[in-house]
């Protein structure tokens, strides 16, 4: 059984024809609320607004530009809470320019922008900044991130990120059977920021430092 329920205005204007078409449209929503099966979706005072041009009956990939920029005050999806989402990309030739940033779970900030490349199969990622803040333990990529999202699933290449002296390397991903292939490395990690993780009641003094691989 499926249960949707929403509220919101949109608006929008449409020029040209078939061979060159120019659109536009502006949504804002009070809530958008969707239940079906596997899947769960709450949206609330949220908007967005979205332009695209030269769009085309051949090659429109290639052809067409656009703008997108969406923001929402509180965002979840099957166990996945967001606040504070803010998002925008713009599109030009099979190549897109892309910001994003939000607060996980009331915890975990994440903010991020790069370029996405259309590919014939899917997606290509690079992600030239990318900052995580849980609880004020802040991670900040050493280089650009590459990913890919395709048929074969999602692949990274390599994500390096720093905190001070320590590190996290991450590479491989999911394929499209679901089979999960991860190398992870943690280099000269201190124990004494295990209390970011740790219950109030939980935490002791702690020293040292270790590397995992």
């Amino acid at each position: 059984k499926e249960d949707f329920n929403a509220r919101a205005t949109v608006t929008g204007f449409v020029v040209g024809d078939a061979t060159d078409l120019l659109f536009g449209a502006a949504a804002s929503v009070d809530n958008f609320v969707y239940r079906g099966k596997g899947t769960r979706l709450l949206v609330t005072k949220a908007k967005a607004n979205v332009e695209v041009d030269h769009l085309k009956q051949e090659n429109v990939l290639d052809a067409m530009t656009a703008r997108i920029d969406a923001l929402a005050s509180r965002w979840y999806m099957n166990g996945i809470r967001m606040t504070d989402f803010d998002a925008s990309i713009d599109y030009v030739g099979g190549r897109g320019l892309f910001d994003l940033k939000g607060i996980v779970d009331s915890a975990l900030s994440v903010e991020t922008n790069g370029v996405v490349t259309v590919t014939t199969d899917g997606y290509k990622w690079q992600l030239d900044n990318l900052s995580i803040d849980y609880k004020g333990y802040y991670w900040d990529n050493k280089g650009p991130i590459l990913a890919t999202i395709d048929t074969t699933g999602l692949m990274i290449k390599e994500a390096e990120l720093v905190h001070r002296g320590e590190s996290v390397l991450l590479s491989g991903g999911i394929r499209s059977n679901r089979d999960l292939g991860v190398d992870f490395s943690l280099q000269n990690f201190r124990l004494s920021d295990l209390h970011y993780f740790l219950r109030t009641e939980d935490q002791r003094k702690l020293s040292g430092s270790g590397s995992v691989e």
